[in-house]
């Protein structure tokens, strides 16, 4: 999803740049495919903002326009997570796409908090097991296809986004039972539900309102995917610039 990549380092934290150098060599990537800057070294804030300004010039500059291409569910990354109940009907359509992009050779990923997972008929159709375990940590990249689970070690709702986009998934799609929640600054997320009472009092900061029959609501929910994945259609909170972005601190982190 990433072409271009700089990493900025303040110069004193925990896991800087020399870190990363050591992980990225680790994982096989090409350093010099790397951008890196660091606010202490490259002589304070102004200096370092026109570092990174100019290499990211530089890199698209040298690149080449991208290149359409056409891909099937095979080729989809979704992440799924809920906020707030999830009816019995809605439950059981995002258990069909799951499968369906399971099916084809896709990746659907979901954090262990989320409600969906509560929810009779999503298990059932969804998972073999009465207890599953995540099998990603929080944040961590998939490197199979298929369904997983990522650990969330709080119920902070920024928090769970964060980690969930950090897996590497293209697209979000977030099921709203209550009310609309702050979106990502990175990857798209789709706001929909199947609540009149919702839907009535947030229409204007949701993406989907699913109307008809649920059997509809699958192909309702295809097509807003597809449109934004093809750059058609913006996320409402997004352009309303309601985005937020925060790391967990895990289970025992505290702030001083």
């Amino acid at each position: 999803m990433v072409k271009h990549c700089l990493l900025l380092e303040h110069g004193c934290e925990k896991t800087h740049n020399d870190h990363y150098r050591h992980a990225a060599v680790q994982a096989g990537l090409a350093l010099d495919r790397l951008g890196w800057a660091s606010i202490q070294l490259d002589g304070g804030i102004e200096k370092v903002m026109e570092k990174v300004e100019g290499w990211f010039r530089q890199e698209l500059a040298a690149d080449s326009p991208p290149v359409a291409e056409e891909v099937g569910l095979e080729a989809l990354r979704l992440g799924l997570l809920s906020a707030g109940p999830v009816a019995a009907p809605v439950a059981e359509q995002l258990a069909r796409l799951t499968k369906m992009v399971v099916k084809a050779g896709g990746v659907v990923v979901a954090p262990e908090n989320t409600g969906l997972l509560s929810t009779l008929r999503y298990r059932e159709q969804v998972l073999q097991e009465p207890t599953v375990l995540p099998s990603l940590a929080y944040g961590e990249p998939f490197r199979q296809p298929g369904f997983h689970l990522m650990e969330t070690p709080t119920e902070h709702w920024v928090e769970t986004l964060t980690g969930l986009a950090a897996t590497g998934v293209e697209i979000i799609v977030a099921y709203i039972g209550q009310q609309p929640m702050q979106t990502h600054p990175l990857v798209p997320v789709l706001q929909i539900t199947a609540d009149p009472a919702v839907a009535a009092t947030f229409g204007a900061d949701l993406d989907l309102v699913l109307a008809n029959g649920a059997d509809d609501w699958l192909e309702q929910i295809l097509e807003y995917v597809v449109s934004t994945l093809q750059h058609e259609y913006i996320p409402q909170l997004y352009q309303q610039g309601n985005i937020d972005f925060q790391l967990t601190r895990g289970l025992l982190g505290v702030t001083l």
